[in-house]
């Protein structure tokens, strides 16, 4: 019995230590609705900082890791998620070029109101040294090891996301 006590024990602060929340429907985070919310959040939290020129356009993208039940305080709240996410946003020459821009991964915290999400929260990390120690802190285990791994093919990664945000301003002319 003292095993078996033991043994849950160890789990419960492996689960706490590796962020074990119970993960959410990643197929409701990636919704076309969800998606919509979130870019209009950060491209609202985001404009206007940086240089641009006129005849720029402002775009965001953003590539989403994971998503759990309840906020970042570790609330589980059926009408709550988290989404995990790196975001692109920024100033767009018109020949495409990026003239300025942010790129940062996120913790989007959504509330459900009925079938609709508002967005309560946009969490990012702190620079310099504090980058690496706040995404610890926040983001579960697996999914700081997606965003490493993201990281690590940045340029690509970015390339990417410029390319969507490309085709959303051509979409939008």
């Amino acid at each position: 019995m003292k095993k078996i006590i033991c043994i849950v024990g160890l789990l419960a602060i492996l689960c706490t230590v590796c962020g074990c929340a119970r993960q959410a429907n990643t197929e409701e985070a990636n919704t076309q609705e969800v998606h919509s919310v979130i870019k209009s959040a950060i491209k609202s939290q985001e404009i206007g900082w940086c240089h641009y020129e006129p005849g720029d356009s402002f775009g965001e993208a953003h590539h989403v890791f994971a998503c759990f039940d309840g906020n970042l305080k570790g609330k589980e709240r059926s009408e709550c998620m988290t989404v995990y996410l790196y975001y692109l946003c920024g100033y767009f020459a018109p020949d495409g070029e990026m003239r300025s821009g942010s790129a940062v991964p996120a913790a989007v915290v959504l509330n459900r109101a009925g079938d609709t999400w508002t967005v309560e929260q946009i969490w990012q990390p702190r620079d310099g040294a504090y980058y690496s120690e706040d995404l610890i802190a926040t983001f579960p285990f697996s999914v700081y090891k997606q965003l490493r791994a993201f990281e690590d093919n940045h340029n690509e990664n970015i390339e990417a996301l410029e390319m969507e945000i490309m085709k959303d301003l051509k979409s939008a002319e």
